[in-house]
């Protein structure tokens, strides 16, 4: 008889804004259902608990100390998106669960650009850039209420789409 092929874990890519699913290859395990109402903090100890790593296991995969997983796991602290990029690309996941950004709300235009950059992993610095605007932009939009230039409100209108799907 031959040997079992390992369980492999497959994952959508951690910027998916599809249903995302953990899954594993083979009937050995069950699939880790991330369509829940967790904290951030719960997500990544779900998460690291379904991988069967320690916190110095993630630490080391993550490239971030093992404060930081503790702060975040018990909810201390919330990952900033650049911890949760790291965060989601080590436990293979998608970085809008590990940061817990599908909570946040999106009732006005401020709320839901927040929302799409960090359900996107974005910093203000990278939204900027991938909208061809500049940060002061962002700025004026979200906190001055100032709206969009009809060139640029497209471009917007297509980043926050990200959270209709």
């Amino acid at each position: 008889m031959g040997a079992k092929p390992a369980a492999r874990t497959n994952v959508q890519s951690s910027t998916s804004t599809d249903s995302p699913v953990l899954f594993t290859t083979t009937h050995a395990h069950k699939p880790l259902d991330i369509t829940d109402s967790l904290s951030a903090g719960e997500r990544i100890t779900k998460l690291r608990d379904f991988r069967g790593w320690s916190k110095a296991t993630l630490s080391a995969r993550a490239n971030l100390s093992i404060p930081i997983i503790k702060d975040c796991e018990c909810g201390r602290i919330l990952p900033t998106v650049a911890t949760a990029k790291k965060l989601a690309d080590a436990l293979r996941a998608p970085i809008w669960y590990v940061g817990g950004y599908d909570h946040l709300s999106q009732k006005t235009l401020a709320e839901k650009i927040e929302k799409a950059r960090k359900y996107r992993g974005h910093t203000k610095e990278e939204m900027a850039s991938e909208l061809g605007i500049n940060q002061k932009s962002i700025y004026n939009w979200s906190i001055k209420g100032v709206h969009p230039l009809p060139e640029t409100e497209k471009k917007l209108s297509l980043y926050i789409a990200v959270l209709k799907k």
